[in-house]
Formats: C-alpha cells, structure tokens, sequence
C-alpha cells in the first residue's frame, strides 16, 4: 500500500505527526534549514575567511575519512550546528562583565509568519492529531489562532523541558509537542549538543511508548533523522514502536539520510515516499489554507536580536575554540586568532581560557606554550595530567591519574556526570599496555598482563557504555571505546560495530582530530588482530589505516597526530618484511 491508502485505515486522532525544519522553510516563513544556519553562526560569530576555510578543510576531510563508498561522508556533510552553537553558548556563558549573546538571535523565530504546512497541521491538530516538532518557531501555533477565528487561542504547559500545547474543540483532543524548546524561551531551546545529549525525558518516553502501544501511525514531515543524541537514540533503542507503522515523507526528490534508515527500523512497517511536502499535507488535511505575506528576512530579523560584542573580542577566542572542537591548527584557519584572544583574558573565565590556549598550542606541536598555559591555572601537580598524558609522558601521568578501583567504582556511579580527569585517568592506564605489546611484535602477553587486560576491558566497557548524559563530552565515550577493542584484539575479539560508533559520535562532534585517533587505533587493532591469527590481509588494513591518520592528521596541522600515525607506519615498514 501507498501512504495515502495506509492513511485512509487510521482516523486523525490515531496519527501523530512528526516534524522537523523542513515545514517551516517554504515561504512565507522562509527558517533556514541546519545547513543555512551553520554557515550563518560561523560567519556571524567567526567571520567568513574562517567560516570558508573550514569548510574547504571539512570536505577534504571527509574524503580521506572515508571508509567505503556507502558513506561518502563520515563526518556529516558539514559540522553539526548544535556542536558550533554549544562552543558559541559556552563563550556567552564564561564572560565576566561583557555581554555577548547569539543565541539570542532566535528569539527573532516568533517573528516569523506561517506557511500553508503550518496552516495544515493547524487543522490536523484542531480534529485531534497529535504533532511531535523539533523545531523552534510558533508558527503553527499562529495557524491556529487565524483557523479557529480567534476563538481558541492555544496555552503552554512546560514540563521537563518540553512545551505541550492542547487544542479541545468537537470533542477531541490534539496534543502539539516541541521536545526542543520554543524561542519564546531561549533557555530552553534543545540547540547545543549539551542540552540534546540529555535525551528525551523520561516522561515524554513514557507518553511515546503509551502512543506506540496504542499502534499509532506515525508520518515524518520535513525531518532530517539527525536527532543523533535523543530522537535517533529513542527509536532504535523502543521496542514498544513495533506496533505502529509509520511512513517517511522525504521532500521532492531528495535522497532518505542515513539517520532515516535508523529510526525506521523498529517500526512494525515503515516505508519511505517521495512527496512535494506541502502537496501532501493538503492531500491530508483536505483544506485550503490562507496564506499570502512577503518571505521573512531570519537573517536580518536574527541580527537585530543578537546582543552584540561591540568590543569585538570573542571572534578570536570563538575561532580558537571552533579550532580545538575540530581539531584543526589554528595556523590552518586564522593563525593570528592566538595572539589576538588576549584581548578577552580580563573578561573571560581565567581556566578555560588558559585551557582553550593551551589545547591550541598542543595542535600546533608548541608543548613549551602549552606548559604555560596548563601551568598558570593548575592548583595541584594532578591537574596537569592532562598535559603529561598528551606529551606521550605515560610514565608521569601514571602517577597522577586515578587507580583502576576507583575508576571503576565512579564509573559504576550512573546518577553522576564524569569528565576528561576520569576517562584521562582511564588512559593513563590503558596506553602503557598498549604500547608495550606494540613493542613486542612476536611475544604473547604474559599472564600477568592478560590480566590487567581483562581488567581495563571491564573498565572501558563500563566507561564506553555510559548514558551521553552522564558524560560532559560525547568524545569520552568514543575514547573509552577505542581503548576497549583495541584491548579486545589483543586477545583475538574483533569488534567491527565499536568501529562504527567510535566514528559516528566524531562525526556528531564535529571532531576531524577523533578521526585521526580513531584510525589510528584501527590500525594498532587490526595489526594485534594480525599478530593473533596470523592474517596478512588484516595486516594490510592496519597499514592502510596507520596511512589514512597520518593524511588526515597533515591536513589539519595536528603535529602529535603526525607524529603517532608515523610512528605506527614506520613499525609496519619493519615489520612487514619480517614478520609475514
């Protein structure tokens, strides 16, 4: 069957529309899609020299990144727009007497007026239709008021994060749900990773599986499936959703993202239909909507909300956190942006900005610089573990980092959020061990170390399995990980599916460097693979990676990446006609 005819079994009240960005860029109301939007904080906030080149920098990246064909872009297309808004959000937040704030250029969405998708789903929602929406803007909100005369003007409730708005007329009841806040609310917008990593909460959850339960259809609309860290997450983990069947409107001609397939497949039945979207929504809701005003201007409405730096500090300091965030030398993008962020030093939070600086110096390969920036701030010798760890001292760092039981004793603390020092701690442990059995290519690990192995399996299972809500940064859980099937190729378990995840969460982090580490510890788990059962042909993958960290590494000015990626390659160089 067609949607249409799948459509015709269930009655309004039984269908729940799920929207996204999509609905609200057909004019008048003319929002801009994530692609639009990351140009325009990037610009906005960076400038466009820097906003140019990193793109230049993304696309060669995800070339090289690639790993097969089926995925032409490992890192997303562009950067995740909630990661460049979560480093924009920090900044606003740590500055001391000086405002700046971008974000609050949404509150210019309330603005903007409704399209005929709104006007659509206005009346889908007044016969009882239930609309789930991810996105920021009142519109259908305003669709409503115009569709009912005035008469029925809908009220928030907010619970948990999430606005609920009912319409009762004619005896039914319509649920319009926004799970990413609304701009009315800045605080409360779902727009930086940090707040969407949270996941849906638990009593939205438990409405969802109430609806699943019931077998309603459900239509995706103007949806991206890139709700990574919550919507994604909730679909493919819900059992309750294979009772409903659900159809996946993708707009035109466009192809279904890879995010699609993921949510899909929990679904009784789910099929994919290619629609003009606004076609649709009228073929659905069988009304004529009301709708003639000029294309609103987002960007010029968006910058009069802006509170702006009119001293015109944070470009600098913004391009060097944007930098550390991807991994990429600040000398590839801006190289005068170090120098120039003293000028925000007086009114910025003193330890992230000698630690913003200080990660920039480790990018560029200056670990004097580093030292001083990570020495200004340090309050006791085990702050600069960090600094030890990533200068290749395993030695220091080991007597700074936690012990193996009392990592694993906050790692088993799931009520708590745990930061770099504990999954830092983790490494401290975990590299030595590594290091030592790449240095013996033909000795098995002694008993001794195959138990210490069995350990830090344990520990980074634990670690690499957590909640994105219990981590402060989403690259923990992909370090842990990486450490985790390294470890298991030691003892002859290949863990392909960690691979995937270790990239997929770079990818969402807008990480290039996690990539660079990523394959490189693809190539020492392939080479322990090869070592293990002998098999040339793993050996070849684990040069092909080692190669594929280094280039990657070169192309964005990463000299430790370089220096670790050559250093694999040359011990396959040796090895190669040695050992098989």
């Amino acid at each position: 069957m067609n949607s249409m005819e799948i459509l015709s079994n269930y009655k309004i009240e039984n269908c729940v529309f799920w929207v996204g960005a999509g609905i609200s860029r057909p004019n008048p109301t003319a929002l801009p899609l994530g692609w639009d939007l990351t140009k325009f904080a990037l610009k906005e906030t960076c400038g466009e020299s820097v906003q140019n080149k990193v793109f230049e920098i993304w696309g060669n990246a995800n070339q090289l990144a690639q790993t097969s064909m089926d995925n032409p872009t490992p890192l997303g297309t562009i950067p995740r727009l909630e990661s460049i808004l979560g480093e924009i959000d920090d900044v606003q937040k740590k500055l001391i007497g000086h405002k700046f704030n971008f974000l609050n250029g949404f509150s210019a969405f309330p603005e903007a007026p409704y399209n005929q998708n709104h006007f659509h789903l206005a009346n889908l929602l007044h016969r009882g239709a239930t609309i789930v929406t991810t996105n920021f803007d009142l519109c259908i909100q305003k669709a409503y008021f115009d569709l009912t005369n005035a008469k029925d003007q809908l009220t928030p409730e907010l619970e948990n994060g999430i606005y609920l708005y009912t319409s009762q007329s004619n005896n039914t009841v319509g649920n319009l749900w926004h799970i990413h806040g609304i701009s009315k609310e800045i605080t409360s917008l779902g727009a930086t990773v940090r707040k969407v990593k949270e996941g849906i909460p638990q009593s939205f959850q438990q409405y969802l599986d109430k609806i699943f339960d019931e077998g309603k259809l459900v239509i995706f609309l103007g949806y991206s499936a890139s709700d990574s860290f919550d919507v994604n997450i909730y679909f493919q983990n819900n059992l309750s959703v294979a009772k409903s069947n659900a159809i996946f409107i993708q707009h035109g001609d466009t192809k279904p993202s890879h995010g699609t397939a993921s949510i899909g497949k929990g679904f009784k039945d789910f099929i994919i239909e290619n629609h003009d979207t606004t076609v649709f929504l009228g073929a659905v809701s069988k009304t004529q909507a009301r709708v003639n005003q000029a294309a609103f201007d987002w960007k010029n409405s968006f910058e009069k909300h802006i509170i702006p730096d009119e001293k015109g500090i944070t470009r600098d300091f913004l391009t060097c956190k944007m930098a550390n965030m991807f991994g990429i030398s600040i000398d590839k993008i801006k190289p005068s942006a170090y120098q120039n962020s003293f000028q925000i030093e007086k009114y910025y939070e003193t330890l992230d900005f000698h630690k913003t600086l200080a990660i920039v110096q480790r990018t560029r390969g200056d670990a004097k610089t580093e030292m001083l920036h990570d020495t200004t701030v340090k309050t006791k010798d085990s702050d600069l573990l960090g600094y030890y760890y990533a200068q290749g001292d395993d030695k220091k760092a080991l007597e700074y980092a936690k012990s193996i039981h009392d990592l694993i004793f906050e790692a088993d603390k799931f009520n708590t959020e745990l930061d770099w020092s504990t999954y830092t701690s983790m490494s401290a442990h975990c590299r030595p061990l590594v290091t030592k059995q790449l240095k013996s290519p033909f000795a098995k690990p002694s008993q001794d170390d195959l138990a210490k192995i069995k350990k830090l399996i344990k520990l980074t299972d634990i670690l690499g399995n957590r909640p994105l809500s219990n981590v402060r940064f989403i690259n923990q859980i992909a370090t842990a990980l990486r450490f985790n099937f390294i470890f298991k190729a030691i003892i002859g378990i290949n863990d392909m599916n960690q691979e995937k995840t270790i990239l997929h969460l770079y990818g969402e982090g807008a990480s290039i460097v996690g990539f660079v580490s990523a394959f490189r510890d693809v190539a020492t788990k392939n080479y322990f693979l090869a070592k293990h059962h002998r098999d040339r042909s793993l050996f070849r993958d684990a040069q092909k990676y080692a190669d594929k960290s280094y280039r990657l590494a070169n192309l964005i000015g990463d000299h430790s990446g370089m220096k670790r990626a050559t250093r694999l390659i040359n011990l396959f160089k040796v090895l190669s006609p040695l050992y098989w």
